[in-house]
Parts: structure tokens; sequence; C-alpha cells
């Protein structure tokens, strides 16, 4: 649990699996259904738009879910919103100006016991720090005083939200707040799968193909957590200890994470 004392608890990782894409798609597979959440990168106003972001063509695709704009204020740092059972019509693939439409999923509408019904969509919005500067001298914004324990509280409260009678079998995710909102995937990232470990449940983590590099050191990070049993106590330690003014370990926060944890002497 987030209120637990690092210094005696020992929260192990969960599962947390890649699954590569050539583009983002609304691809029912990629949305958690039935069993499991997905997560939607909200604003804090949510709901839909034009300008084609991830929540916009989630929303848009899904009618049943944009009555959410008409009464859900705008989002605090410890709420998430939550909506259940809303079936998505058509699949679109790409975002922005290269978002379409691929694909009609329903020409009737779903019976009772259609797996829509079982759909879970997590609406959270991350911090907003594309207004910072961010210059190789600077101090990495998703490090700054406040802000790990915020997009950590962020993603439990939702990542947590399931009923004790249908626990979700797993949350799909990707880079949540690392597009217009200026997040750093290492830090996200990390921060995800720490939150998914203090809520018990497994992580999805959709790619397309220009994060591959970035995967491919995650993935080094998730196989040496797993060999050496890290904790997400542990992991959450070191990411906060990264010094601000240190423009290097700033720039690379997973290596840090991983020397640190290594138990290797750091060189600064």
């Amino acid at each position: 649990m987030l209120e637990s004392d690092p210094e005696k608890s020992r929260t192990p990782f969960k599962p947390f699996e890649f699954i590569a894409v050539l583009e983002p798609s609304t691809d029912p597979s990629m949305l958690g259904v039935p069993d499991g959440a997905g997560v939607v990168f909200a604003n804090k106003v949510v709901g839909f738009g034009v300008g084609g972001t991830m929540e916009e063509v989630a929303v848009g695709t899904t009618p049943e879910a944009c009555p959410i704009v008409l009464f859900t204020p705008p989002l605090k740092d410890d709420q998430v919103l939550v909506v259940e059972g809303v079936e998505e019509l058509v699949v679109v693939e790409g975002y922005g100006r290269s978002a379409r439409m691929t694909r009609i999923l329903h020409a009737t509408p779903p019976t009772e016991d259609s797996p829509w019904r079982k759909r879970t969509m997590l609406f959270m919005d991350a911090l907003e720090l594309d207004g910072f500067e961010n210059s190789s001298t600077d101090p990495l914004p998703d490090l700054l005083p406040g802000h790990i324990d915020r997009e950590l509280r962020k993603a439990y409260t939702a990542f947590s939200s399931a009923s004790s009678t249908r626990p979700y079998a797993h949350v799909s995710t990707g880079l949540w707040g690392c597009g217009a909102f200026g997040g750093n995937d290492e830090v996200k990232t990390i921060i995800q799968w720490c939150a998914a470990a203090f809520a018990g449940v497994p992580l999805r983590f959709t790619y397309s193909d220009d994060r591959s590099r970035f995967v491919a050191k995650f993935r080094d990070f998730v196989d040496l957590a797993r060999r050496d049993a890290w904790t997400a106590e542990e992991v959450l330690d070191a990411l906060k200890s990264i010094p601000l003014d240190d423009g290097q370990n700033n720039r690379s926060p997973l290596a840090f994470v991983m020397r640190v944890l290594s138990g290797r002497r750091l060189q600064y």
C-alpha cells in the first residue's frame, strides 16, 4: 500500500508484458477488454476533442462515454475517472493528423452478456511538464519535488480501483504523459510499474516501433528487477535519490536506478 513505510515493506513487482504495435490503435485487444482495464491518457478536463490525442480518440470512438464531459469536474491530483461497460464502435489507428478509422466493430447493439459490458476505462491525467525548462543543464521536470509522489498516487488510484469481487486481470497502458505533456518515458514507466506493484496488478505495456530503443533499455531493467528481486520501495527510493543538479543522471534516470540497485559504485 502507498501508506506503508518503505523501510518495513517489501512489495514485489507484478509481471510486465511488452506489446509491440506498428502505431497507436484502439483495437479491442489493446483496451483491456474484458477482464482487465485500459488506461486513457487524459487531460484533467476529460472528454473528446478534435486534436486526435489518445484521450480524444478513445472517447470519440465510444459514444457511450461522451456524456462524461457534461458532469465530470476537473480531476484533482488524487482523483481518476473510472468508466465501465461502454462499447467502442470503430477502430482508429494513428493519432493527431494521422488518425483514421480502419474498422467498424458493430452494426447492431451489444447484448447484455457482451464483453463490452465488462470494459473499464481508467482516465488518469499526468502532470503537464511541457512548460518547464528542459535543457541538458536543467533538472528533469519529472524529478522535481513532489512530482514523483503525485504521479505515483495518480497511477495507484487508477490501478487499485477494481472492486474486490472483480479485480483487474491486468492493466493495459503505455507511455502515459510522455507526449504533449512532456514527461520522461523512463520515469513515467518506472512509476507506473511501481504503482501496479502496490495495486497488485500486472501491466501490459503497448509501444510503437519508434520507441523500441527505450523499450530495449526497460526490458533490461525488468530483467534485473526480477533476477535480483528488487522491490517497488527500493526502486522508488533510488529514483528519488537522483541529484537534481546532476545533469548526466537527470538525463538517464533508468541507468542511475539500475546502478544503485545493482550495487555498483557511482561515478560523479
